[in-house]
């Protein structure tokens, strides 16, 4: 999944056309842009996921999960995905961490960085519950971090080290991140 998003990351800075709000692309769209496939894919091996859908705010899972919520939808903001991307990755992140949640809440708990309410609620999803949560609340993704330009800067130029150690320190510097949260 975290190679998805970085592939994603990656064709929204090379894209011309995309007016991309992502300041972690805007900042560093020329490290995106030298980001190649097995860069990627070093990167992409970072124990946490590199998405965020309010994992950790319980009360706010509560709250769209209530019938009269699930109508609702969420608006673009500059933290967010573009529409064509948002809604794909969206359901693939749920996907994911409802089947991880169901197999092994602890693990949903670390990889996702949710809380244990959460793994709870996700766990009791189903995919219709999943399909619209995709479509009316995709613009809550994020890219885990976002607001954190340093971490993503740190990670871009470690993938792109000949030195697995630089790498390695990102990954457990996401760690110290997420534990802190």
């Amino acid at each position: 999944m975290n190679e998805h998003v970085l592939d994603v990351l990656v064709r929204l800075a090379s894209s011309a056309r995309e007016n991309c709000k992502l300041e972690i692309v805007s900042r560093y769209r020329e490290l995106w842009t030298r980001l190649d496939a097995s860069a990627r894919q070093r990167a992409a091996r970072s124990p946490i996921l590199m998405l965020d859908f309010r994992f950790s705010d319980e009360e706010w899972w509560r709250g769209i999960l209530a019938q009269s919520a699930m109508r609702r939808k969420s608006a673009p903001s500059a933290t967010a995905f573009p529409a064509k991307w948002a809604a794909e990755l969206l359901r693939e992140t749920l996907m994911l961490a409802w089947t991880t949640v169901r197999s092994d809440r602890r693990a949903g708990v670390f990889l996702f960085g949710m809380s244990p309410g959460v793994a709870q609620l996700v766990a009791g999803l189903t995919p219709p519950i999943i399909d619209r949560l995709a479509s009316n609340y995709r613009y809550e993704l994020r890219p885990r971090w976002a607001g954190f330009l340093r971490y993503w800067e740190m990670l871009l130029r470690a993938a792109q080290a000949t030195s697995g150690e630089a790498l390695y320190e990102v990954h457990l510097y996401s760690l110290q991140l997420l534990a802190a949260g």
